[in-house]
């Protein structure tokens, strides 16, 4: 199989749905950014694993998205909360609470449940999950040459299972598997995205206003309060399936205008600033998952007290701190 090109234009999107994620973990619930963010920005990232995926045997599926994705889950999710309780809870105590951190392992779960949370890895397994499901049914159903088309009523299924088992029945699957089928309809978007060229190809602009004003809709669910009108781990879904095509419909708006900002300043010379700006940001989306992981770790700072004398401190200093520390220690330890 020949070697995948990197796309540069995903790589920038990818970069920018790691700054969301920052940013919607740093901004207040209510703020009006944070719940324009939460609208796609974690169905981004399945959105963009389909729009590169290919298909693999599912032996090979399992293995390489396992030392991609299970592997790391499972050596950070060490480093950050097993390792510190045996040094840090009494003997009487601590294996307790090492039975409490193993259900939370395997679970995967969020806040809101009885089982203590992962926090932000919880991604990790479920996109883990959702590749392989996706990769399995779609090694069925092109065995059986089914359209595009018919794949998406299948993973929409999925999904609507997902919906009715989270989102309804408020059962919540171990390894977040539940969060999972969702996931592979957000892959198989992508994937037809990609399928189909649309995001490449040339469109008259007035048809954006059609994802747009979908997208829109998505969030006035979330109004008056400015809430968030999706949540994957939460398993909120506001008007479904309303949410999730508004979360497609953004997505989509978005890598399609970095498909533009590539074509516009790729062409530039290399020493140019809007080339080197391009290029950085391409980098932060070829290092997202290390980004993403870093990320996870720095949840344990506490990044309220950031801010500017005299001005205090806002959740914009915040972020612009975080971010800022995430791509050091990255570029440190690549320096290591």
């Amino acid at each position: 199989m020949p070697e995948k090109k990197r796309l540069g234009f995903i790589d920038l999107a990818k970069a920018i749905a790691f700054m969301m994620v920052v940013c919607g973990h740093t901004f207040v619930p209510g703020s009006r950014l944070r719940a324009i963010i939460y609208s796609f920005h974690m169905p981004l990232f399945f959105i963009l694993a389909g729009y590169t995926f290919r298909t693999k045997s599912q032996k090979t599926a399992v293995v390489t998205s396992a030392k991609r994705l299970l592997l790391p889950y499972a050596l950070a999710y060490t480093t950050v909360t097993v390792i510190p309780s045996v040094l840090i809870w009494t003997q009487e105590r601590r294996f307790a609470k090492l039975i409490s951190l193993l259900k939370s392992f395997v679970y995967t779960t969020g806040d809101g449940h009885v089982i203590e949370s992962t926090g932000a890895f919880w991604f990790l397994v479920a996109l883990f999950f959702s590749r392989i499901i996706f990769n399995a049914l779609l090694l069925v159903l092109e065995k059986h040459d089914a359209s595009t088309l018919v794949q998406g009523i299948v993973c929409g299924a999925v999904a609507t299972l997902s919906y009715v088992l989270g989102g309804v029945f408020t059962i919540w699957l171990p390894m977040a598997l539940d969060i999972a089928l969702m996931g592979v309809f957000f892959m198989w978007s992508g994937y037809a995205m990609r399928q189909t060229g649309i995001v490449e190809r040339k469109m008259n602009p007035l048809l954006l206003i059609i994802p747009f004003a979908i997208w829109a809709g998505e969030i006035a669910t979330g109004l008056p309060g400015w809430n968030q009108p999706l949540s994957m781990l939460g398993r909120t879904y506001n008007a479904f399936p309303l949410a999730v095509f508004g979360a497609i419909c953004a997505s989509f708006l978005l890598i399609k205008a970095c498909h533009s900002i590539e074509a516009v300043f790729g062409e530039q010379p290399d020493r140019s600033i809007p080339k080197r700006i391009l290029s950085s940001g391409e980098w932060v989306g070829r290092m997202c998952m290390k980004l993403y992981l870093i990320h996870c770790f720095d949840f344990y700072l506490s990044w309220d007290s950031i801010g500017i004398p005299l001005l205090g401190s806002t959740s914009l200093f915040a972020t612009l701190a975080r971010l800022s520390f995430d791509i050091l220690v990255l570029l440190l330890f690549s320096i290591l």
